[in-house]
């Protein structure tokens, strides 16, 4: 499928994120919000358990889309517990 025949999502949030070996930096766009959210992670499975977890309970009804950097397997399936479509 390219781009242009893609099917139009209404996500309810979409996050940036780019992996660090000691944190990592994200920023998350809402239908709620005009500006961005920004903030880091620290390199842990429990801090990105926690963070994962916050973002999927303030968006319980929609699809939230994750844009990764680079992916690394490991992390990438981190968070395939609280979104879908994540692809490495």
């Amino acid at each position: 499928m390219i781009p242009s025949q893609l099917p139009e999502t209404a996500y309810a949030a979409v996050i940036a994120l780019d992996w660090g070996d000691r944190q990592h930096a994200w920023a998350m766009s809402t239908s709620e919000s005009s500006r961005p959210q920004t903030g880091w992670l620290i390199n842990t499975p429990e801090a990105i358990d926690q963070w994962a977890t916050q973002i999927a309970q303030a968006h319980p009804g929609g699809p939230i889309a994750v844009v990764l950097e680079r992916c690394r397997k490991r992390r990438g399936w981190r968070l395939s517990g609280f979104v879908r479509g994540i692809r490495c």
